[in-house]
Formats: C-alpha cells, structure tokens, sequence
C-alpha cells in the first residue's frame, strides 16, 4: 500500500492506522490526545512550511472580541497568536484580552493557512526597504513652515517656534501616528538608525562648536566647579 500525504479537509475520513499530524498547545495535547495515541515519528509528515507575519487589525467584526472568541472561530484553527502590541505597547497574550481595530498582531501558522486567514484579520505588515518620501516631505515642509508662522507676543517680544523646533514637533506627530497606524510614514529601520545616529552626532558636534571658544573663559570665571559638575550632571543622566 502507498503511503500519501493528505490535506487535512473538513470532509477527510480518517481510518485505523493513520498517521496524524496535529498542533496545538502542549497541555491540550498530552491530556487529550496523550492517552488515545501513539507518538511515532513521521518526517515526511511534520515537514510543514511555517510562516510568521504581522497582521494589523482593521477587520470591524473583530474589534471588541476577546482573544478566546476570536479563537473559537472555525477559520482560525491552526493560526496561533504570538504576540500583540497596541501603539508600540505589547498585550499580554490571555484569553480574556480584548483586541481593538489598529492593534498589531503576530500569528504563525502553516503558510497555506496564514496567506488565506491572515487576510480576515487585516493588511500584513511586511519589512519594507522603501522610504515614503511623500510623509517625510510634508512633514519637514509643514513643520518648519509652523515654525515660522507660529509666533507667541511677550512683553514688546514675538517669539516664534523656529523652523527646527517645527520640524522637530512634526517629527513627534508624524511618529505617534505611526504607532497608532503601522502602515502610515514607513521608514525602513535601518534608515531611522541612522538618522538617529547622525542627527545626535550632528546636536553634539554643533553644541561642541559652540561651547569650545567660550569654555576656557567660561572654567576662569565660574572656576574647576564648572566642569566637575557638568560631569556629575553627565554621569546622573
């Protein structure tokens, strides 16, 4: 007789002395399965193509459920939920969590399974190696044409917030929203290492510039205290 891999269908009959292949959690399977099976060995069997992906949650059928009824739904059988984070906070993974429309969720499965379910959950979250120009460009021309516009009277003064405290405040938007909506601004991770990188090696190189020609003077007139306790304050922090 030759031995075949079957898909595992709603209308498959399952007879004596077939080989099963199931998952599930281990609990669940050693109480139920543990005592009315044997345990063989069947490469052929557990050579499943798994697939991890990140899945943002914007299906309204799905919003306000517990994790434990979205569970229970007969699609969602063999995909598993690793982890869940809502606005770059992780959720505890519990049956009693209730998962809302922009969470962000993990779920490995089979790669049959998770590219036919996945889509019921929401858009996946790839990798991206592309910058989006278009989010990055307003936000740098609307931020520094703020602060240019915004102005606040004191006294016989009119200060305004400058262009790079504009651009800066942008930036701060642009990344909340980007928390709350993972598909909004993507920036490949690389790229936002290195703009991080640079642009703090730019504040203290140009802070450097500043502060070096008065720094002489300023250690004669304030004393050795001066930079002993800009050292303390550096250490502190």
């Amino acid at each position: 007789m030759t031995k075949a891999i079957l898909a595992a269908t709603p209308s498959l009959i399952l007879l004596a002395g077939d080989v099963v292949a199931v998952s599930g959690p281990r609990e669940t399977l050693v109480n139920v399965l543990g005592p009315r099976a044997e345990e063989i060995e069947d490469r052929a069997l557990l050579d499943i193509p798994v697939s991890v992906v990140e899945v943002l949650l914007t299906n309204c059928n799905l919003c306000g459920k517990t994790i434990s009824e979205i569970a229970g739904e007969a699609w969602t059988r063999s995909l598993y939920l690793r982890s869940a984070s809502r606005g770059g906070a992780e959720l505890p993974v519990a049956p009693g969590v209730t998962l809302e429309r922009g969470d962000l969720l993990r779920v490995v499965g089979p790669e049959p399974i998770v590219a036919r379910e996945a889509a019921l959950i929401g858009p996946v979250v790839a990798p991206t190696s592309t910058t989006d120009f278009v989010v990055l460009g307003l936000a740098i021309f609307l931020g520094g044409l703020i602060g240019v516009l915004v102005t606040f009277p004191i006294g016989g003064m009119h200060i305004s917030l400058s262009t790079s405290v504009g651009t800066l405040l942008a930036g701060l938007v642009v990344g909340h929203l980007r928390t709350r909506y993972p598909l909004f601004g993507r920036i490949p991770d690389g790229a936002v290492s290195l703009m991080t990188a640079l642009g703090l090696a730019s504040f203290v190189a140009i802070t450097g510039l500043h502060a070096g020609p008065v720094f002489v003077s300023a250690i004669a007139e304030a004393g050795i205290g001066l930079l002993f306790g800009g050292m303390l304050v550096t250490l502190i922090r």
